[in-house]
């Protein structure tokens, strides 16, 4: 059973498919709301942005304590969660979910698929510097003249990574409201070309295994000790 940590610094899970627009979203939205209005009570219809097509702007359905999201579009469907209870449920409910998706649409061909991980993990300066160090196995060559201590961090990188590929986003941030100062560890694996949607689940497992490793071995010890509960 994969690990589960009590003090994860998780603040979003997402994931999402794309596909050829498929015009009877827009005709039949009503009925997949329907399905799911006991869950997802309340409905956030998307306002008109200049440059973009309305049709490709998703409806939003979320539960009560707006902490669920499912987005649908005629292009693409997705689920965002911040009550994120691990992989298992995670990928459970989004299965059911597209289930009653597909029976309505049936979508044929998928051309993209991606899961994303946010994370704010909470920092505190050592005189002015942060101490990235003592939360991430990063480590950035510099020339002699340039100290390695860092006031402000951005990292960002896309890789290949197995059959896709990875975009990871390290950047020092201040967190609304509080105020409070965090690294913000942002990780999206996605698949693209022809995908086929009977394979989802499949895409879900490498999606998260590879996201899932990334995470686990950028952190250090230290932190790592603090996610299970064993430091403070």
């Amino acid at each position: 059973m994969a690990e589960i940590f009590p003090n994860a610094p998780l603040k979003s899970a997402a994931f999402e498919i794309r596909f050829p627009g498929e015009l009877s979203i827009e005709a039949k939205r009503y009925e997949f709301q329907d399905k799911i209005r006991d869950k997802y009570p309340k409905l956030y219809v998307p306002n008109v942005q200049e440059g973009t097509s309305p049709a490709l702007q998703p409806y939003t359905f979320r539960n009560e304590e707006e902490t669920k999201n499912l987005r649908i579009a005629v292009n693409s469907f997705s689920a965002v969660t911040s009550q994120y209870d691990g992989f298992a449920d995670f990928k459970a409910e989004f299965l059911s979910f597209f289930e009653l998706f597909q029976g309505l649409f049936n979508i044929q061909k998928l051309t993209r698929t991606g899961l994303r991980y946010t994370n704010h993990i909470p920092i505190f300066r050592d005189n002015s510097v942060i101490p990235f160090s003592e939360y991430l196995n990063v480590r950035f060559q510099t020339p002699d003249e340039i100290s390695e201590d860092c006031e402000e961090l951005t990292f960002a990188s896309t890789r290949r990574l197995g059959d896709g590929k990875l975009r990871c986003l390290i950047q020092h941030q201040i967190e609304l409201p509080e105020g409070k100062e965090i690294l913000l560890l942002d990780f999206d694996y996605f698949l693209t070309g022809d995908l086929s949607p009977a394979r989802i689940s499949d895409y879900l497992d490498v999606s998260h295994r590879h996201t899932k490793q990334t995470f686990t071995t950028l952190l250090t010890e230290n932190y790592t000790s603090i996610m299970r509960g064993e430091t403070q």
